[in-house]
């Protein structure tokens, strides 16, 4: 043999040895949708920072109608602060993230100190100090902002409501006292003076050398830090109203009313001035959520309000945030003295459950958002343009230019979708089930109702969908059809295998499994599994009246939801998020790749371009695929 020819084949042998070491992978393309619940807002050169579910939101000085850059974090932003472009944000689940707003390339999303029960950070200074619910207050370096660096760390007091920066020097705020700390000689947190208020605290904020508190009296303190013996001011607000948040910027503050009034007030020192409740101008936009016109303003057609949506605020930059926990972010402009203009609102309070691609468009059950509708880029991005209220958005599938979806307690409800970002309702079928999975099969829909049982609907008239069936089981969490049979997952009940001829369905068999059953996929010969805590199962129902359980296999979570391509059984887990599980040989089938999710994995599609996963508050992933 010529040297040139063991050349080659040393060649060959090497690269089938690369083949064979390459593993499977979720390559992630993308992730979209700012979900609940909102939880903090801070100000940056760039614009402001919004916090809720699994991400942030940027919203620039020329954005406006709910417009903002979506900025995925690996956990779940509880606090915001803010030096200049640079954006520190306390993530439950994954602790300090870094962000830089600076990048010329956009966002960039630093993981840097692992405190996964973060909660809460400030700047102050050349430091910065995080409360974490199990590490207590961490103190770190931010002397190269990009690279926080350790200090120290000292147990907290109890738990504290807010941390927060007077004259450069950190302070922790519990419901009864306000603690002003000092870093000592051997570089440890330690005690430096405290405010004690008669009443426990709800709220505070730093502006110029004072600390504000509201006191749950409704009342506004204004404190002196350097001097806690010195007697507290306490502001004098409009009529009874209490006050329920305060935010300032420089000299500038705003104080938000139990009413929805907002009163502005300047501080110059211990010289403070409360000025008129504010006025905010709806001029263009129509249905504000949550808002409320006086009559006498909607007859002068001056579509203005003296009462604002919300249950918090946040200024500066000549913006103006309020945001409830229940609802979003309304934003508007402050630049007019004594009146802001309205400039867009943000909702959030999706919570991705389960999606489904048809045809070039995604199609999210959003729960209390209801359902919304993207087109599916090249690239795996998503263009999200069409949105439906609903109830609460569960399931559901697309069956021709038909949608049906599972809306929670108030039935099924279908959707012509031939204009996929403008769906027009056609019709409703009431049942006294919690509706939480929907399937098709020609003609027919097949209904998950949980703890009520399960359904079989008409839907050959998209307008009048027609009960043809209803039982009573354990607790039908997943269902499966295909031509004259359907599958459902019955809790600890088992799996069950029904004959369908169009009249009632006939029961031919049931899998008995250890586990609680949460979902079901018949793809061929075989019927995969979703076990509960046991992970998934293989059966062989070339019989469907003596199915053959051939294979198994665990991954120390809950499957929700199982899809079934080409091989590939693709699970969201509620702890590992995405799995991707060969089950090539149903005998053998074992984990090829994962990839963990912000939140609870919740739903999951494939077709031959992209995987879709629904990830709860951490919205929409979009993935390749690679064996």
């Amino acid at each position: 043999m010529s040297r040139a020819t063991i050349l080659s084949l040393l060649i060959v042998i090497v690269m089938i040895s690369s083949c064979e070491l390459q593993a499977a992978e979720l390559q992630l393309l993308s992730r979209s949708l700012l979900q609940k619940i909102p939880r903090d807002v801070t100000t940056t050169p760039r614009g402001l920072v919004l916090a809720s579910g699994g991400a942030l939101a940027l919203v620039g000085p020329d954005d406006s109608d709910g417009r903002y850059t979506f900025i995925p974090l690996d956990g779940e932003p509880y606090s915001l602060s803010a030096r200049g472009n640079i954006v520190y944000a306390a993530a439950m689940g994954k602790g300090l993230v870094t962000i830089d707003l600076g990048d010329s390339d956009g966002p960039a999303v630093y993981n840097t100190w692992g405190c996964p029960q973060a909660t809460l950070c400030c700047v102050s200074g050349n430091t910065l100090l995080l409360y974490d619910i199990k590490k207590g207050l961490v103190l770190f370096d931010i002397s190269d902002p990009l690279t926080p660096s350790f200090i120290s760390r000292v147990p907290a007091a109890g738990r504290p409501s807010d941390l927060i920066s007077v004259g450069d020097m950190p302070i922790v705020v519990y419901p009864d006292r306000a603690i002003r700390m000092k870093v000592g000689e051997k570089m440890t947190l330690i005690e430096d003076s405290k405010i004690e208020p008669e009443k426990p605290i709800l709220a505070s904020c730093a502006g110029g050398d004072l600390l504000f508190l509201i006191l749950t009296d409704g009342s506004v303190q204004a404190c002196d830090p350097a001097a806690p013996a010195r007697e507290p001011l306490t502001l004098d607000l409009p009529g009874s109203d209490k006050a329920i948040d305060i935010s300032v910027s420089d000299d500038e503050g705003l104080i938000m009313l139990d009413s929805g009034a907002i009163v502005p007030f300047s501080c110059k020192g211990m010289e403070i001035n409360v000025g008129e409740e504010l006025t905010a101008g709806y001029a263009g936009h129509e249905d504000v959520p949550q808002v409320r016109m006086s009559i006498s303003s909607r007859l002068l057609g001056r579509e203005e309000s003296v009462r604002f949506p919300g249950t918090a605020l946040s200024t500066g930059n000549g913006r103006l945030v309020t945001f409830d926990p229940r609802e979003g972010f309304w934003i508007y402009d402050t630049q007019t003295c004594g009146r802001v203009e309205f400039n867009g609102f943000i909702r959030a309070t999706g919570f991705a459950i389960d999606l489904v691609a048809s045809e070039g468009y995604l199609y999210l059950a959003n729960g209390r958002d209801g359902v919304r509708t993207g087109k599916i880029g090249d690239d795996g991005s998503i263009d999200w343009c069409g949105h439906i209220q609903t109830s609460i958005a569960r399931d559901l599938t697309v069956s021709g230019k038909i949608l049906i979806l599972a809306d929670g307690s108030d039935g099924l409800k279908t959707y012509d979708i031939s204009n996929p970002c403008s769906p027009e309702y056609l019709g409703h079928l009431e049942s006294p089930f919690f509706l939480s999975a929907v399937v098709t099969s020609g003609d027919y829909a097949f209904v998950a109702g949980g703890l009520g049982g399960a359904e079989v609907v008409d839907i050959s008239d998209p307008r009048r969908p027609r009960l043809i069936w209803r039982d009573k089981f354990s607790e039908v969490r997943g269902i499966f059809a295909e031509e004259g049979q359907f599958y459902l997952s019955d809790g600890f009940a088992g799996f069950k295998i029904f004959k369908f001829d169009g009249k009632r369905p006939t029961l031919i068999s049931f899998i008995d499994t250890p586990g609680w059953n949460s979902d079901v996929f018949a793809a061929g010969r075989y019927l995969y599994m979703g076990e509960g805590g046991y992970g998934i199962a293989v059966a062989d129902i070339s019989d469907p009246h003596n199915p053959v359980i051939m294979g198994k296999t665990g991954f120390g979570s809950i499957a929700r939801e199982i899809h079934y391509l080409d091989g590939i059984l693709f699970t969201a887990s509620n702890k590992n998020g995405l799995n991707a599980i060969d089950v090539s040989d149903p005998r053998a089938p074992f984990v090829a790749a994962n990839f963990p999710s912000v939140d609870d994995g919740r739903g999951v599609f494939a077709d031959n371009r992209f995987v879709y996963f629904a990830s709860g508050s951490g919205g929409v992933y979009i993935f390749r695929y690679q064996k």
